[in-house]
């Protein structure tokens, strides 16, 4: 269980104790508009109060709006990140594939190169990583070097040239 499934239990458990108490209360509520309104406890006796159970609805309510809202899933925001590959023309005609890829995690994309040996490519990425790394390799060609470049947020573009 994560951490946020727990206490969204836990709220969703004080909101139905809450709400149910209320309704428990306000059932035995008789409304008296010159003294208040008198609330009818078991084994308690008869209590009169200008607070009405409402109150408690209300908290179970808010307390059944935080589990909600911890159980809603995040909003991440992408970034483009775009970049070139350049294949040495010495070594093009031996690659089949070119794996490239933005990554703190498995955020990568299969291309086959162009005749030209240059792809242009455009990756979504999160935009809440600590640090952003580029790399490309040649797919099941071991004489080509792969190539890996750090990047930053603010300059969302790169380039990586494929050798032998």
């Amino acid at each position: 269980m994560t951490g946020n499934l727990i206490v969204s239990l836990s709220f969703v458990m004080l909101a139905a104790l809450c709400i149910l108490g209320s309704i428990f209360v306000l059932s035995r509520v008789k409304y008296n508009p010159g003294a208040g309104t008198e609330i009818n406890i078991p084994f308690l006796g008869t209590m009169k109060t200008d607070v009405p159970a409402i109150g408690g609805l209300l908290v179970g309510i808010v307390f059944a709006g935080f589990a909600y809202d911890l159980q809603r899933p995040n909003k991440i925001e992408f970034v483009n990140f775009t970049g070139k590959v350049h294949i040495d023309p010495e070594v093009l005609r031996d690659v089949p594939a070119v794996v490239v890829g933005v990554t703190t995690s498995r955020w990568n994309l299969t291309e086959t190169p162009r005749d030209n040996g240059t792809m242009e490519i455009t990756i979504p990425v999160p935009n809440n990583w600590d640090n952003y790394t580029a790399y490309a390799f040649a797919h099941g060609v071991p004489s080509v070097r792969p190539a890996v470049e750090g990047l930053r947020l603010d300059a969302a573009s790169f380039e990586l040239d494929l050798k032998r």
